[in-house]
Order: C-alpha cells, then structure tokens, then sequence
C-alpha cells in the first residue's frame, strides 16, 4: 500500500538508532489506519501559520485528541 501526503515527525533526528524498526512501526500504524482497526481522535486542523496557537492549546490542555497542522492552503478544516 502506498500513503501520499504523510509527514510523520520522526523521533531523535535523522540518526535515529534502529531506523529500521521506526520505519516498520509507522507501516503498520498506517495499515491499521487504512484499514480501520484504529481511530484516532482529532480534535482539529489547522493551517500551518496557526502553529503558534496550536502549541497554546496544546499547553493549556485545551483539546481533547491531537491537532494535526495542513501544510497545503487548499486543504479545509475538519
């Protein structure tokens, strides 16, 4: 299966130890995603400009779920 527009932040760096395993981890995780198995809980999207208020929320626990920050400006909220 192939994912287009998935940028998924990596943990440690680009030197990560045991890319490998990372890189095995995130294709399943996406599986499980394509296919249902998991939901996760978004509780917004947010243009990229809006990081800064994304990061307030995030420090005052103002959401419940993950914020998800859209790079593409012809991509609308959910």
């Amino acid at each position: 299966m192939k994912y287009k527009h998935v940028v998924i932040a990596q943990p440690g760096g680009p030197d990560v130890l045991h890319f490998d395993w990372y890189r095995e981890d995130v294709i399943t995780l996406l599986d499980l995603l394509a296919t249902g198995k998991i939901k996760p809980v978004i509780a917004a999207c947010l243009p990229l400009v809006e990081a800064t208020q994304a990061h307030k929320l995030l420090d005052h626990a103002a959401v419940n779920g993950k914020l998800v920050l859209i790079c593409d400006s012809s991509t609308t909220s959910v």
